[in-house]
This record gives structure tokens, C-alpha cells and sequence, in this order.
């Protein structure tokens, strides 16, 4: 939960969609669901050492390109395998000077 909008269900272990009940009422309280896409294609993403930003390019629901810069990047691609973690194939992450950390491998500091 957000510290601005607290997890108010007694329950710490929820089906998902009260999770996605909360998500789109803190959303729309928020004024935050304006700024969501949904139903976009990524089609790539690459970071811009020059601008030092990451350059999303995608296509929407009726088919048209665009490109989108931003800071930070969250991937959320759904459910994921406890056992067996997926770590997709991204180009030039061997070459990466800095930190990679998976999800379901979060360090404890």
C-alpha cells in the first residue's frame, strides 16, 4: 500500500482483485489514471546516455506509434513462477556496470 493511501482490509493476503480495487480507487482519487495507457505494445526500450533517460517506443490500441522517455522504467509483465524466476533477454545487460536485481530476489538492504 501506499503510505499516502493506507491498506485499510484487515487481510494482509488478498485475491487479486482487491488489490486491483485499491490500486484503481487510489488512481482515481489521485488524479493518476489520466496519465496510465492501457492496451500499449512495447515494442522496444533502450536508455539515452545523452539525455539519460530510457526511450520507450510502442504502439497503442488503434495502432498508432509513439515514443515515450521517461526516468525510470517498471516492467510489469503479471504473474511470475516462485520456483522458477523469468529473467527476460535484454541486450547488453552483461555489459552493465551497474547493479541488476530481480524481483523475487530483492536484497534485504
Amino acid at each position: 500500500a501506499y503510505s499516502f493511501a493506507p491498506w485499510t482490509d484487515a487481510r494482509r493476503i488478498v485475491e487479486r482483485q482487491h488489490i486491483l480495487d485499491y490500486l484503481t480507487r487510489v488512481a482515481g482519487e489521485h488524479g493518476i489514471e489520466k496519465h496510465i495507457s492501457y492496451g500499449v505494445t512495447v515494442h522496444s526500450v533502450e536508455w539515452s546516455s545523452c539525455i539519460a533517460r530510457w526511450c520507450v517506443t510502442c504502439t497503442d490500441v488503434a495502432g498508432k506509434g509513439n515514443v515515450f522517455s521517461c526516468s525510470f522504467l517498471l516492467m510489469c509483465c503479471g504473474y511470475f513462477s516462485l520456483d522458477e524466476p523469468y529473467v527476460p533477454p535484454v541486450a547488453g545487460a552483461d555489459a552493465f556496470r551497474g547493479r541488476i536485481v530481480h524481483p523475487q530476489h530483492w536484497p534485504p538492504s
